[in-house]
């Protein structure tokens, strides 16, 4: 979970539409060596932004992570916790069910 996005860097990172149609196997292989992301431009102006699916996947487990965190953070001064032995518990039951 410690890895970051690389940056898009400027001066490589932004294509431009008309370049992608163009280069579109190349610019996918760069992206499965690590490459990116990319911006991509229409009209000058930025339209989508292209990344791994490796990449797309660890930004949404991230994500999905942060908003577990803040929903118990929520949750907490209200009471509506568990203790340790609840979850153990329920955690069992659920691989006993599987």
């Amino acid at each position: 979970m410690g890895e970051t996005m690389k940056m898009i860097q400027l001066s490589s990172g932004v294509i431009p539409l008309s370049e992608f149609k163009r280069e579109a196997s190349r610019i996918l292989a760069e992206l499965k060596q690590g490459e990116g992301p990319f911006v991509l431009t229409q009209n000058g102006r930025p339209s989508a932004v292209l990344l791994a699916p490796a990449e797309f996947d660890r930004m949404i487990h991230k994500l999905e992570y942060t908003q577990s965190v803040s929903r118990g953070l929520v949750d907490a001064p209200s009471g509506r916790v568990h203790t340790a032995e609840q979850v153990r518990g329920r955690v069992l039951n659920r691989k006993e069910t599987e």
